[in-house]
């Protein structure tokens, strides 16, 4: 988890994006009731690798299961 918090940033189609912390989702995944039900960061925190939780910081879709929406569309966010 402390090694998750380091990487504030994701190069994405050449750009850097900064990563989105738990409760700053456009979606309520319960951060004011508790930490995250898959990585179990609290608010505030950078989701740890491979949680089904975290969003792209561009496109707004699971970093787990990352094809960039507008990478693969060949749009612009």
């Amino acid at each position: 988890m402390r090694l998750a918090q380091e990487k504030t940033t994701y190069l994405i189609g050449g750009f850097l994006y900064p990563r989105v912390r738990y409760g700053k989702e456009d979606f309520d995944y319960g951060a004011e009731a508790g930490p995250c039900g898959d990585c179990a960061v609290v608010k505030g925190q950078f989701h740890v690798p491979s949680c089904d939780v975290e969003r792209c910081p561009r496109c707004g879709f699971q970093v787990i299961s990352y094809i960039c929406f507008f990478d693969k569309y060949g749009s612009v966010c």
